[in-house]
């Protein structure tokens, strides 16, 4: 039996929605090229100042490097406690990333497995498809019955986890959200 898996890169907000979607890389793609090969990226390298103006960026997921426009976590053994409270709180944040794509795989459970053999574009369009669906539902406020608490959180596949840029020039923008946080005492 032959299986293959795909990848969905996705941007969630913080209501659970997918704001931006990539996806039909083959799952055997590391993350951060599958981001580099996304819409996203190309619209963040030519139109960064524009999307992402001085106070807004995307949080990243620990296997990123941060750039102009995604913020990740500090990746050093020998953390501060403030940089250690920093990554805590970034941390955080992924819940609700983890949330929405088990909303999504509960809402949709077709999404979890494909038994037949399908044209590729097909499959794509049945998970774009599901997306968008999912994002009514949260508009329409259909919540499941079972709804996830977080400690019933499913564990996300390695697959549909988000990428970001692997250069690290654009460091400041987590250095400019790690003194804010210092200075306002919050970490």
């Amino acid at each position: 039996a032959h299986t293959y898996s795909l990848v969905l890169q996705a941007v969630v907000d913080p209501d659970k929605r997918f704001t931006d979607l990539s996806c039909g890389e083959p799952g055997s793609m590391n993350s951060s090229k599958v981001l580099r090969r996304s819409n996203l990226f190309i619209k963040a390298q030519l139109e960064g100042q524009e999307l992402f103006p001085k106070d807004y960026f995307l949080l990243g997921d620990s296997t990123y490097s941060s750039t102009s426009w995604l913020v990740s976590q500090f990746k050093d053994d020998k953390l501060t406690m403030s940089q250690r409270l920093f990554n805590k709180l970034h941390s955080s944040t992924h819940l609700v990333v983890v949330n929405a794509f088990s909303l999504l795989k509960a809402r949709f459970r077709r999404l979890q497995h494909f038994s037949e053999q399908m044209n590729l574009c097909f499959m794509v369009n049945i998970i774009v498809s599901a997306c968008v669906l999912h994002n009514i539902c949260i508009d329409l406020d259909d919540v499941l019955i079972d709804d996830f608490k977080d400690s019933n959180l499913q564990k996300l596949d390695n697959n549909i986890k988000a990428g970001l840029i692997e250069d690290d020039i654009y460091m400041e923008r987590r250095d400019l959200l790690f003194k804010y946080l210092q200075e306002n005492k919050v970490i």
